[in-house]
């Protein structure tokens, strides 16, 4: 989990030996083919083989699927103790990690809303920034399905006028990685804040 550290702390610059999918960017994306690896190296390891596998053959070369689209939303706004709810819709796929920016609010911590036996990830943010992201170092995945499902609260301060989603990435199940365009959520609370 070194390298969701590194990229949520902006400390990791975008090179050939990083940057998995070569996309330019350090995401959830490069985290997660990073685990994939790792977690085949670590538990797949046969007595009667000599565990040779092609998890680690990088770099991947990214494929985007634009039918195959996750959605993220803002549910539940409180802003009397300063939360707010992320919920996930994904018909197409399973999600083994997601990364979140928010705007709006500065992150003071982030707790997990989905079943902690059938996704058990801790997600992790910048303190004080509106960065945060998730993926499971074992082999466990978030459901698809067609409606959305509670995934994560928010806990924040300052906020200000506009809360929203800005970007949102994930990795879903043994696939090459994909990057869909995500619609920007706005919500309004009874108090006027979208």
């Amino acid at each position: 989990m070194e390298y969701v550290n590194g990229i949520l702390g902006n400390d990791l610059t975008p090179m050939p030996c990083n940057d998995i999918d070569q996309d330019g960017n350090l995401t959830v994306t490069d985290a997660a083919l990073m685990a994939y690896c790792d977690y085949w190296n670590t538990y797949n390891h046969p007595p009667d083989s000599n565990a040779v596998h092609d998890h680690c053959n990088f770099p991947f070369i990214e494929i985007i699927n634009p039918f195959d689209s996750v959605t993220f939303t803002i549910g539940a706004v409180d802003l009397v103790n300063n939360t707010l709810d992320i919920h996930v819709k994904n018909p197409n796929r399973k999600i083994l990690g997601y990364e979140l920016m928010l705007s709006g609010l500065r992150i003071t911590n982030v707790e997990s809303l989905y079943d902690p036996i059938a996704y058990p990830a801790v997600p992790q943010f910048a303190f004080g920034a509106g960065h945060l992201m998730c993926l499971s170092a074992v082999d466990s995945l978030i459901e698809r399905g067609p409606l959305y499902a509670f995934l994560c609260r928010v806990h924040f301060m300052n906020p200000g006028p506009v809360l929203c989603i800005e970007e949102g990435d994930r990795c879903g199940e043994r696939e090459l990685p994909q990057q869909p365009q995500l619609p920007r959520e706005r919500v309004r609370d009874e108090h006027g804040f979208e």
